[in-house]
């Protein structure tokens, strides 16, 4: 146990100095600035909303896989009302630039589906309606528009995009009017 945590922030460190050489909009931070989620309980699955301020991630609380949204800027957890059920799997969660749609995996009608969660409404839409094999990994667009996910309706995983369409609301920024 104590090797593999060790191999992980080696390959953690590792891969930070690598991208930090790369010239990244953001320099790393300074280990003792480093933050992140720790519990009792496994977190895994996670992703960073575009703008970094956003952490979405899966855990096995309360003995089932949910998802669990973190404010990095404000360090605490963003209640979800009604996205986590005991009868049902949440994982793989992607989260949009302002934390407004949150993408994720779910047996929640017998197989594997790609949802989406409207933080706002509180709905589902189910993006991979219709297709008959399993799907995976889904990532979502900074305002929410666009979402991509693994298929093997085939025989094979490919790729699939899906457009919300131009109705549909986005995760967009409001930006104050200039002074005057």
């Amino acid at each position: 146990m104590a090797t593999s945590r060790w191999w992980k922030v080696f390959l953690t460190a590792t891969l930070g100095l690598v991208l930090y050489g790369c010239g990244g909009q953001r320099p790393l931070p300074a280990p003792s600035a480093l933050t992140g989620v720790r519990t009792a309980f496994d977190e895994y699955d996670p992703n960073l909303s575009a703008n970094g301020r956003y952490l979405v991630f899966t855990s096995n609380r309360d003995n089932s896989h949910n998802v669990y949204l973190y404010d990095l800027q404000s360090r605490r957890l963003i209640n979800l009302p009604g996205l986590n059920s005991e009868q049902f799997t949440a994982v793989q969660p992607a989260v949009s630039n302002n934390g407004r749609f949150i993408v994720f995996v779910s047996n929640r009608l017998g197989k594997s589906e790609i949802f989406l969660y409207d933080r706002e409404t509180r709905g589902f839409e189910n993006i991979s309606r219709g297709n008959p094999g399993d799907v995976r990994n889904p990532s979502i667009s900074g305002d929410g528009g666009t979402i991509a996910y693994e298929q093997n309706s085939l025989g094979q995983w490919d790729v699939e995009v899906f457009l919300r369409g131009e109705n549909a609301p986005l995760d967009v920024e409001e930006t104050p009017a200039p002074a005057q």
